[in-house]
């Protein structure tokens, strides 16, 4: 049926030793990713990076509304589905690895940086904070959504010491 979209995948079970390792928080849709999509999708076109995309949902909607979109996660399923939603939907859409936790690893450049709902822990929360002071610096804009989960706090007071001075 048109504007019908399936997708199917099959893990190896646990004992598998080539199975993925994968986080299963990270192919979930979460509601705020919903709330990025709607305020991508709209958007003028530009460069955008999603942070910790899960299914890229916002990464989707951003491509679909003419935008080079790069969603990049630490997990390779995530990634795979995100790629076979776009290429089933005939978008143009990169996906990379990227951990937020890893400081050798360099944050991928984009006119906007998304992060949405990936506070998962605390230290990921002010790892996030860092990335989003990163890119602020180097001239990029911020896109923060997120679902107000305890780990909020410690994103917000690992940005306020990151960004002496600002307003956060």
């Amino acid at each position: 049926a048109e504007g019908l979209f399936v997708y199917g995948v099959v893990f190896g079970a646990p004992s598998d030793p080539n199975a993925a390792k994968h986080d299963a928080l990270a192919t979930q849709l979460w509601p705020a990713a919903r709330v990025a999509a709607s305020l991508l999708e709209d958007a003028p076109p530009s460069t955008v990076v999603e942070i910790g995309c899960g299914l890229g949902l916002p990464s989707l909607a951003a491509a679909r509304a003419g935008s080079a979109a790069l969603a990049t996660d630490r997990d390779g399923v995530a990634l795979e589905f995100v790629q076979a939603a776009a290429e089933d939907q005939g978008l143009s859409l990169k996906t990379a690895r990227f951990d937020v936790d890893d400081e050798t690893a360099p944050l991928p450049s984009g006119e906007l940086v998304v992060f949405c709902d990936v506070f998962v822990t605390n230290a990921v929360a002010a790892s996030c904070a860092t990335r989003v002071a990163e890119a602020l610096r180097r001239g990029s804009r911020c896109l923060v959504v997120d679902a107000r989960r305890s780990t909020r706090d410690a994103f917000l007071s690992a940005l306020r010491a990151a960004l002496p001075g600002r307003d956060c």
